[in-house]
C-alpha cells in the first residue's frame, strides 16, 4: 500500500474515533515500522483533540450567548410590574425563555467539557458537531 494513502486512511480511522491501538496494528500490517506508527498515531491523535477543543470553544461561544440572551429576557419579563398577572400567553413566554436558558446551560457544559476533555470522546469528529 502507498504510504500517503496509508497516512490518509489511519488518520480517517482516528478521526472516525478507532482504538489507536487498532490503528497501531493496521499500519503496522502494512508495513509501516512500530516506531514510525506510533509517531503518526500520536500525531493524529493530537489533530483530533486539537478539532475536538476547537468545537468545544464554538460550543461555549454559543452557550454562552443563547445563556446571556436568556438571563436578559429573563431580567425584563421579571423586572416588568406587571409580572403579578400571569395569563397563559406569559406563562408560555416563561417557559419559552427557560428553555433556551437549558438549552444554552447544555451548550456551555458540553463545550467545556470538549475543551478540557478532548479524549473522553471515543466517537467520531462528525457525530459531536450534530
Amino acid at each position: 500500500m502507498n504510504p500517503d494513502e496509508l497516512n490518509v486512511q489511519a488518520k480517517a480511522r482516528i478521526i472516525w474515533g478507532e482504538d489507536p491501538a487498532a490503528v497501531r496494528g493496521f499500519l503496522t500490517l502494512n508495513g509501516m515500522s512500530a516506531a514510525a506508527a506510533a509517531a503518526k498515531i500520536k500525531e493524529f491523535t493530537l489533530d483530533r483533540n486539537q478539532e475536538i477543543r476547537s468545537l468545544g470553544i464554538k460550543s461555549i461561544v454559543i452557550g454562552a450567548v443563547v445563556l446571556g440572551v436568556a438571563g436578559f429576557l429573563c431580567y425584563l419579563m421579571f423586572a416588568s410590574p406587571r409580572m403579578a398577572s400571569v395569563s397563559t400567553r406569559s406563562a408560555k413566554g416563561y417557559g419559552g425563555v427557560g428553555v433556551l436558558g437549558l438549552y444554552g446551560l447544555w451548550k456551555l457544559v458540553g463545550g467545556i467539557n470538549h475543551l478540557v476533555r478532548p479524549r473522553a470522546e471515543h466517537g467520531s469528529i462528525l457525530d459531536l458537531t450534530e
